[in-house]
């Protein structure tokens, strides 16, 4: 016999954490409270997709976060957080292109920026 054959099976105290962080998201939703972890935990969030949340870098790693590794869930993953009106604010918000510092976070990928 080994070590790993004694305790609780996985699968039971997997279904105790997804308990604990379902009642923790609904009474935190209750109160209203507002914390960092609550922005990581997917369905807990009570405010709209950010800005910052649009570039390809976040995207990935909300997405990664999630579990998520299927190319056509990724793309189904942004549709949702891609609504018209956070595009819209993107475009107005990135207008000035080179002059913009967020410009360059939703170029992720791309070259950056040259500074002399």
């Amino acid at each position: 016999m080994m070590a790993k054959d004694f305790g609780r099976p996985r699968d039971a105290v997997e279904n105790v954490k997804s308990q604990f962080v379902a009642k923790f998201v609904e009474e935190a939703k209750h109160h209203n409270v507002s914390s960092q972890l609550l922005k990581h935990i997917e369905g807990a969030r009570n405010s709209p997709v950010t800005l910052e949340e649009m570039s390809l870098h976040q995207l990935l790693y909300g997405f990664a976060e999630m579990g998520g590794s299927d190319c056509e869930l990724f793309v189904d993953f942004c549709k949702q957080r891609m609504t018209d009106v956070i595009l819209k604010e993107v475009e107005s918000a990135t207008r000035t292109q080179c002059k913009s510092e967020f410009w360059y976070e939703m170029r992720f990928g791309y070259p950056p920026r040259h500074t002399p």
